[in-house]
């Protein structure tokens, strides 16, 4: 928005000027919790059994909550985060500390300290865009060479890591 960058890997964020997105793949959304917690023993998590403990979440204004909030409309659930958190870090310090869950994003499975676990989501879990997003105004070449090559970047992305619960 600023002219800094050219391209960015980014969710989606309603009301953002300037701004362009290209859908690269689309991430599930996973439980994560601790390695102790009575669900760690469980394959995959109905997302209805997460609730009466402590729910880590991020802030409304933030994509991943624009996508729990929809999947907790559509499945008749109270979502509605405990704590809210402003990153993974925070959110493994708290999903450790409180013995609650979180739902976040499946590349949050690749930074996992040994105090948190991640499982799918049973049935269809809440799925959250990843795009590259940039300034539809920007000539910059090196831009639009990048952009002539995100449908390549966007198979081996997908290839790279199947999607959960697909």
């Amino acid at each position: 928005m600023r002219g800094r960058i050219d391209l960015g890997f980014l969710r989606p964020e309603k009301d953002v000027t300037g701004v362009t997105y290209k859908l690269l793949r689309k991430d599930p959304l996973l439980v994560l919790l601790g390695p102790n917690h009575p669900l760690a023993s469980q394959e995959s998590i109905r997302v209805k059994n997460i609730l009466g403990g402590p729910l880590i979440g991020v802030p409304h204004a933030t994509s991943p909550a624009t996508v729990t909030d929809a999947y907790a409309r559509q499945h008749g659930l109270d979502l509605t985060p405990h704590h809210e958190v402003d990153n993974l870090s925070m959110a493994f310090s708290m999903i450790a500390s409180t013995n609650g869950v979180g739902l976040f994003p499946l590349y949050a499975r690749n930074l996992l300290p040994t105090s948190i676990v991640s499982r799918p989501i049973r049935g269809v879990p809440p799925m959250i865009d990843l795009c590259l997003g940039y300034n539809v105004e920007n000539t910059s070449p090196l831009l639009k060479f990048l952009l002539s090559k995100a449908e390549d970047l966007k198979f081996r992305v997908s290839s790279a890591y199947p999607q959960v619960g697909s």
